[in-house]
């Protein structure tokens, strides 16, 4: 998941002189989006973080952190900063996600609330929920060479021995897991209860694609939301869904986010989702089919309760 739009502050193209043979902003290579796990010998399996994307780069005294878009993340995470800075390799760049866990999940919220201009707040909430970094790719050694162009399979190896020798146990900065096993992976996600933001599958024999994003989504077609439009539109009635309740505004929204109505609760829809977190669908959701044999009233958040399932915490090394 990527930071929210940071306003001011992204960072230009050469403003940070580091010695590194890859150097931010570097666009990170992003993965393949389909419905259904790809199965094969050629594949890895990775779960999927609910996080902010993050590439950390360390060079002597000098660390940076950089979101998916470029942008500049080190002031929002100042812990994140002090856990890469005190590992022993001098120079290194890793891949993975800021996520901040509270109890046995992830709070996307209170990563959230990170992305805020004022420094004495940010440090507040850095010790009071402090974030970790789940590692799951190495771009440049701790001699500083770049592994970009090796294989997955090369630099897998390579980050697991860079993780034994460097991470330590239950620290800040976390080895995700991977497996090649495409059962293990779907226990993962069904073992989650949604906690999990879904499953990567990586090409082993892929080098490092930086920038490169390929992908298939589903959703409602533009007939189907030609058609849908005016039913909607009868029904905008204020209050909608509001507060946590799922569907409301956001805070975050931006101009293409598109403006948001209030829906009287007349129709039902069954769908699929990825990921469930602070009461709310986060993203992934695919409509199936409308349900007019459903009242309205038997859809509650008791259909999504979470209770009972594992802890994504239990995954990392």
């Amino acid at each position: 998941m990527e930071a929210p739009p940071l306003g001011e502050g992204k960072v230009p193209a050469g403003e940070i002189l580091l010695s590194l043979p890859l150097t931010p902003p570097y666009p990170p290579m992003e993965a393949l989006l389909v419905n259904e796990i790809p199965e094969g010998a050629v594949w890895e399996y990775e779960p999927k973080w609910d996080g902010f994307r993050c590439l950390a780069f360390k060079d002597g005294d000098s660390v940076e952190l950089q979101s998916k878009a470029g942008q500049p993340l080190a002031r929002y995470f100042p812990e994140v900063v002090a856990a890469v800075a005190a590992l022993a390799p001098s120079r290194f760049v890793l891949d993975g996600e800021i996520a901040i866990p509270v109890k046995k999940v992830f709070s996307f919220d209170d990563l959230l609330q990170r992305i805020h201009p004022a420094e004495s707040r940010v440090k507040k909430l850095s010790k009071e929920l402090p974030a970790i970094l789940i590692v799951f790719d190495l771009l440049v050694d701790e001699k500083g060479k770049s592994l970009a162009g090796e294989t997955l399979e090369v630099r897998r190896r390579k980050l697991e021995e860079f993780a034994r020798r460097h991470f330590g146990k239950k620290g800040s900065i976390r080895l995700s897991p991977a497996t090649m096993d495409r059962a293990v992976a779907q226990k993962w996600l069904r073992g989650s209860g949604g906690a999990l933001d879904g499953i990567i599958a990586k090409r082993l024999d892929f080098a490092y694609r930086s920038g490169d994003r390929t992908g298939m989504r589903s959703g409602i077609s533009a007939a189907e939301k030609k058609a849908l439009t005016p039913k909607l539109e009868q029904l905008i009635k204020p209050p909608g869904f509001t507060g946590r309740a799922p569907g409301g505004p956001s805070r975050w929204s931006t101009e293409r986010t598109g403006e948001w109505e209030p829906l009287a609760p007349k129709l039902v829809v069954e769908i699929r989702y990825d990921h469930f977190t602070g009461g709310r669908f986060r993203h992934g959701t695919k409509l199936l089919r409308w349900r007019p044999d459903k009242p309205p009233k038997q859809c509650t958040l008791d259909q999504v309760d979470q209770r009972g399932a594992a802890s994504p915490l239990d995954l990392l090394h």
